[in-house]
């Protein structure tokens, strides 16, 4: 009789984590379903610039139905990034969609190959966001 119960208990915890995945695999949001009205503008936050910390965050905006942010939680990135990302995703505007999400990527650089000296604030469509800082060097 404890064999049934067993074999039961470990169908229905199988069912469940299959029902998860599902779930997890619905809340998928696409590109193409992320259309950016109006962002806000990222400047480097001052003590990851002062470390000088680099490094990715990425931040899921929940929106309501006329594309404004009214939450954002962050899914991954680097500890003292994430305050300045989540404050900044929270004043961006979307077009809604159906999932009523979406996805920002955050993407800080300090003293870039390409940096000609200048800091700057860059969109690239649909949701990624790059922040370089160009460290001045004192010459000796």
């Amino acid at each position: 009789m404890r064999t049934w119960r067993f074999l039961l208990l470990v169908s229905i915890a199988v069912a469940a984590s299959t029902s998860a995945l599902f779930t997890q695999q619905d809340e998928t949001i696409y590109d193409e379903d992320v259309n950016l009205v109006h962002p806000a503008e990222m400047a480097y936050p001052p003590l990851a610039l002062a470390l000088p910390l680099r490094g990715t965050v990425v931040v899921r905006a929940t929106l309501n139905k006329k594309g404004r942010v009214v939450a954002v939680s962050a899914i991954s990135g680097r500890t003292s990034l994430v305050p300045a990302c989540l404050s900044n995703a929270a004043k961006w505007t979307f077009r809604p969609n159906a999932e009523k999400s979406a996805i920002i990527v955050y993407e800080f650089r300090v003293g870039d190959a390409a940096c000609d000296g200048n800091a700057y604030y860059r969109l690239r469509p649909p949701n990624l966001i790059e922040v370089t800082e160009c460290l001045h060097i004192a010459e000796p």
